[in-house]
């Protein structure tokens, strides 16, 4: 009886500290619910999960973050000062104007993958050591020490004796709002320690603003570290992007059944394919991956549509083979490419590869798998795109696959950003508009996937 009275105790003390969190946040004129319900974990009894929901401003959005009872860490949220912070939309950063600081975590995509805490324990060595040779050494000493208990924060030197720039285990603010969003939640029992670089006595507005200064502020220092020490480090983009794109849902076939293989695929193409497939971390790579599967094939179906263009052209009852008007159509349509491998400019080649490799029927399906999709690229609906061309679903005796080839074009356009489109605004590895990307990766998936069927053959095995 008496080992339950303290459990009851202990579980009030924390409803308590869960209610005076609520009241912090309602202060400050954030939404907030305070929920019970019951959650079946694996085969255990149902048990009653109470919980804190936050909506904390993401721009002109909102994100919902989540609170426990159970959190080990809920005095810790109390004492600080997470309702005066604000999302940074498109970074894994939080600001506050009132403070005077922004704080985002980083990361290091090197070879090694090294952890975060062994990360900042390494560059911390580094910034101590003097001499290059010194530097060299440690920057080569990846062997693990009991140090881990060892605070490993690292202060960069400021421009201003106002400003702090500080590379450390995140903040307490950073750790809960960060680490408990709903896209990403796990009822998490204590606060998660993430790698951040952290701006105090900044002088800032708004989010426009607070943005500008963090990439302006961590480019300039990363770059620096990249130089001195050949450690690549970079902001981290909004992990509920990353994972959406990593973890598109698909619709899952009812009628699973696998049969021997029957075909064979070009070893440049398929590898292209795979190398899109798991580049999921990166989409503007994945993108171009997946681009460059249909490009294998520009040669093969741009040459069949000037075959049958000119088979059209010759077939008219007035024309005439003497006439150079007549000549000219024909040179007009065997003009090559740059590269001299395909007939036409690039628009037509992937259009033409687009028409003899996916029926409007598959598309159909493709578009209805999902509204939320469909509305997307809907021309009619509203909503923000990364080109102008969108697709005319409505239109009557409109074929679609022209506005298909000309948006994955366009696409590619903002993201190569050739000297022939140099109208067009570059797309930029880390910008925050590429949680747009995420329908145009699966459009181009779906369409590579059906470029590669339709140029596969028969599997020959030797003997």
């Amino acid at each position: 009886m008496r080992i339950l009275a303290v459990i009851q105790t202990f579980a009030t003390i924390k409803m308590n500290i869960l209610e005076k969190i609520k009241e912090k946040a309602d202060i400050a004129g954030l939404t907030t619910k305070l929920t019970t319900r019951k959650v079946e974990e694996f085969e255990s009894e149902p048990e009653e999960r109470t919980e804190l929901f936050i909506q904390v401003p993401n721009e002109k959005e909102f994100k919902n973050v989540i609170l426990d009872k159970r959190n080990e860490s809920l005095n810790e949220i109390l004492k600080s000062n997470f309702y005066k912070f604000k999302f940074l939309k498109g970074y894994e950063a939080i600001y506050s104007s009132e403070l005077g600081i922004i704080e985002c975590e980083i990361q290091s995509d090197n070879l090694l993958r090294l952890p975060n805490k062994y990360l900042l324990r390494r560059l911390s060595r580094l910034f101590k050591s003097k001499g290059t040779e010194e530097a060299k050494q440690v920057a080569a000493d990846i062997e693990e020490t009991e140090e881990e208990e060892e605070d490993y924060s690292i202060e960069f030197p400021s421009p201003n004796d106002k400003i702090r720039i500080l590379l450390s285990e995140s903040s307490n603010e950073f750790s809960f709002l960060c680490g408990c969003k709903r896209e990403s939640y796990v009822a998490r029992r204590k606060l998660r320690p993430f790698l951040t670089v952290r701006f105090e006595g900044l002088t800032f507005e708004n989010h426009s603003q607070a943005k500008e200064l963090l990439s302006n502020i961590a480019n300039s220092i990363f770059f620096q570290i990249d130089l001195l020490t050949n450690i690549p480090i970079h902001l981290s983009t909004d992990k509920d992007l990353q994972r959406e794109i990593r973890l598109r849902r698909k619709a899952i076939r009812e009628d699973l059944k696998f049969v021997e293989p029957k075909f064979q695929y070009d070893s440049e193409s398929i590898s292209l394919y795979w190398y899109a497939r798991i580049a999921t971390n990166t989409p503007l790579l994945q993108y171009l991956a997946f681009y460059q599967v249909l490009e294998f094939y520009f040669p093969q179906y741009s040459a069949k549509e000037a075959r049958e263009r000119i088979k059209n052209l010759m077939k008219d009852p007035t024309f005439d083979r003497n006439s150079d008007k007549n000549v000219t159509k024909i040179l007009d349509i065997v003009k090559t490419s740059a590269k001299g491998k395909s007939i036409g400019d690039e628009r037509s080649q992937i259009r033409a590869t687009i028409m003899n490799c996916v029926d409007l029927s598959d598309l159909s399906d493709f578009f209805n798998e999902s509204e939320e999709r469909k509305n997307f690229f809907d021309d009619s609906k509203k909503g923000k795109s990364l080109v102008k061309q969108k697709i005319s679903f409505n239109r009557k005796d409109h074929d679609v696959r022209t506005d298909i080839a000309n948006r994955i074009y366009e696409l590619r356009c903002r993201i190569v950003h050739t000297k022939e489109e140099s109208d067009t605004e570059i797309l930029l590895p880390f910008s925050p508009d590429l949680t747009l990307i995420k329908y145009d990766i699966d459009l181009l998936e779906f369409v590579a996937r059906k470029v590669l069927i339709a140029g596969c053959k028969p599997l020959e095995l030797t003997a």
